[in-house]
Order: C-alpha cells, then structure tokens, then sequence
C-alpha cells in the first residue's frame, strides 16, 4: 500500500524519474505503465511547446487536456488495484480474526 501510495505521489508530482517500478510495488498493469509513458511524452511536449507559445494559447490548452486525461487514467488504474489490494487485505484479516 506504501507503495502504491509513492507511486500515486510521483504521478501526481511529475517525478517518474523517482517513481519506483509498479512491478516492486506487486503490480504490472499495462494501461498504468503506458500511461505513465503517456505522461513522460506530454510534459517534454509541454516544455518544448512552452518555449514557444503562451500559458493560455490553443496548444498549450490541449497538451494540458491530455495530461489531465493520461493522469486520470493512471489514477484510475492505481485505484483499481488499491481496491484489489484492501479486498485482499480485509479477507486476510478476517481470516486471521476466525483462527484466534
């Protein structure tokens, strides 16, 4: 869960290069590893498009909607599992409880 939760953060805080890898997080989701990807591509886009036109141009508008909607994805994607995982964990709990 710590795992997923510094996952989460470097998404958020466009930090991949300190991201740790979601397969030693115990997952390997496809649609969050291409995602991420996404990300990567659209904020280098964004730079290189920053230096040439303004904050509120077209361009720039639209690398924004499609970096909002590749962080959406992958915040999807982190949620499902964190899902999966508390499932996983609460069956686990419940069972430790019935063995006391």
């Amino acid at each position: 869960m710590n795992s997923l939760n510094s996952i989460r953060n470097s998404v958020e805080s466009q930090g991949f290069d300190r991201m740790i890898s979601p397969s030693a997080a115990g997952f390997d989701d496809g649609l969050f590893t291409a995602s991420v990807s996404e990300l990567k591509a659209l904020y280098l886009k964004k730079r290189e498009l920053s230096s040439i036109y303004t904050p509120n141009s077209e361009p720039i508008k639209e690398i924004n909607r499609l970096i909002n909607e590749a962080k959406a994805n992958s915040s999807g994607s982190l949620r499902n599992v964190h899902t999966v995982y508390t499932t996983e964990l609460n069956k686990i709990d419940r069972q430790i409880a019935e063995t006391k």
